[in-house]
Order: C-alpha cells, then sequence, then structure tokens
C-alpha cells in the first residue's frame, strides 16, 4: 500500500462517513424509541459492537483465505513471496545434494553401523521434504509463511544433527539453507501488524456502527441518563462507538457509569456533623 493509496482510502472513506453522518441528522425518530427500557438499549448497543467485531474479523479470513493476509501491503506481500521462493530454493537442492552425498557415502563407507543409517536417509530426507510440501499448500498468509520457515529450520536441524557426522560438508550445504531461513524469519519477526487492514476495518467499523445507530436511534448516552448538547449528536457518537467494537464500547459504558456515580455522591448533601 503506497503512500496515495492510503490518502485515496481515507478521502474515500470520510466522504462516505461523512454522508453517513448526515443521513443520521436528518433522521426525527427518538432516540431509543424501539426499546423497552435502558438496559435492552444497552444490551442491543453492546450486542451490535460485538457483532461488528465478528463481521469485520470473518472479512478478514475469507480475504485471508483469498488474497493472503498481507493485503492490501502488496509491497510486503511481494516480498513475503520472494523470500519463500528463495528458501524454497535453497532447501529443495539441500535435499538433492543430500541425497547424493548419502549414495556417495555408502559406497566408500565399510562401518555397517553407519552403512545401517545411511540406507535409512534417503527415507528421512524423503519425509522431511514431503512435509514441507504438504505447508506449501495452504492458502497463503502469515500463518503459513511462518510455518514453512518453522519447517524448513526443523529439516535441516534434524538433518543435520542425525548425519552430520558421517557426510562430508554437509554443514556447508545447511549454511545456504539457514541463511534463507534466518532471513525470512527476521522478515516476519519485523512485521507484526497490517496497518492497512487496521486502518480500513476502523472507517469500516465507523461505517457499520452509524448505519445501525441511525437506523434503530441508538443513544447509549440517554440509556445512561447522561445529557448530551445537540439531538443526534449522541446518536453519531453511538454509532462510532459501536463501530470501535466490544472492548471500547464496554469502557465508555463503565466510565459513563462511574462518571453518574461519582456526580450523585457530590450532588447528595451531607449529614451536618455535630461540632
Amino acid at each position: 500500500m503506497t503512500r496515495q493509496t492510503v490518502m485515496l482510502i481515507v478521502t474515500i472513506a470520510s466522504l462516505v462517513l461523512a454522508f453517513a453522518i448526515w443521513l443520521v441528522f436528518q433522521e426525527d425518530q427518538p432516540a431509543n424509541a424501539g426499546f423497552q427500557n435502558a438496559t435492552a438499549a444497552i444490551s442491543f448497543i453492546t450486542g451490535a459492537a460485538v457483532g461488528i467485531e465478528r463481521t469485520i474479523e470473518a472479512m478478514w479470513t475469507m480475504l485471508g483465505g483469498l488474497l493472503g493476509s498481507y493485503w492490501p501491503l502488496n509491497v510486503v506481500n511481494k516480498q513475503v513471496l520472494a523470500l519463500t521462493g528463495e528458501l524454497d530454493n535453497s532447501l529443495k537442492p539441500f535435499h538433492e545434494d543430500l541425497i547424493k552425498k548419502v549414495e556417495e557415502a555408502k559406497k566408500i563407507t565399510t562401518d555397517p553401523a553407519i552403512q545401517k543409517r545411511l540406507e535409512d536417509a534417503p527415507a528421512d530426507i524423503e519425509r522431511l521434504k514431503a512435509r514441507f510440501d504438504e505447508l506449501q499448500k495452504l492458502a497463503p498468509g502469515n500463518q503459513r509463511v511462518q510455518l514453512l520457515a518453522a519447517a524448513a529450520s526443523q529439516n535441516v536441524s534434524y538433518l543435520k544433527q542425525k548425519y552430520g557426522d558421517v557426510l562430508v560438508d554437509l554443514e556447508g550445504a545447511a549454511k545456504v539453507a539457514d541463511t534463507a531461513i534466518n532471513g525470512l524469519q527476521d522478515f516476519l519477526a519485523t512485521f507484526k501488524d497490517n496497518p492497512g487492514r487496521r486502518l480500513i476495518s476502523i472507517y469500516l467499523g465507523a461505517l457499520l456502527g452509524l448505519v445501525i445507530a441511525g437506523v434503530f436511534s441508538l443513544d447509549v448516552f440517554k440509556a445512561l441518563d447522561v445529557t448530551v448538547p445537540y439531538e443526534h449528536v449522541p446518536i453519531v457518537l453511538t454509532g462510532i462507538l459501536i463501530g470501535l467494537g466490544s472492548g471500547p464500547t464496554h469502557e465508555v459504558i463503565r466510565v459513563i457509569q462511574e462518571f453518574k456515580e461519582n456526580r450523585k455522591g457530590r450532588n447528595t448533601k451531607q449529614p451536618d456533623l455535630p461540632s
């Protein structure tokens, strides 16, 4: 995602949100009119926040299976694909060279114990290679890349430990594969978040929250018996709050309730104490 793409998303999303807010201001239905009491309104608001949160999560899960977990950061996605390709290109010759070294060692060794180990080596190599190839069939995404890096690292470490003492130059071949593995793992360690998805999630959540708050005239402040100036502003704020998800919604409700309790305590007349 380039800087121009970010600005385009922010501009379009902001215009859509502004239009949604304008629509909310056109409503003339009383706040929370469709609910029997404040408890029912609060329950619906928190439920809507959870629903939006799960909907966005499901959307990213579906898109992750189709476009990969790095979308819309296409530059990052290209880098990951390149590093994964380098890993595959380095691991394949590592396995192939290892099989050749096994065949060469079998011709010159006279030790029965070593001969038996070398007889088992091709099956070990093929088993590890098949496990790596199966992981490549997974849907593109961060988890797939992490599993590939872990499987490649385990392959190299296992074969080095088991056959390093009987195969010539195995350490040198392993270093090439380790370089590709470490490069991929280092890159993954530096990329732990997808700011493009976070940006889209915030705007999409706010839009869905505004739609729900506008349709049902939801006002979390009125439900908690707190007065907010201007008629439609509380509904807009409620919609944005719902769009932020269940955590922020519960936290704001808790803070408002605590504010009410503190204000009630300050307004309560204190009894006169004898001097």
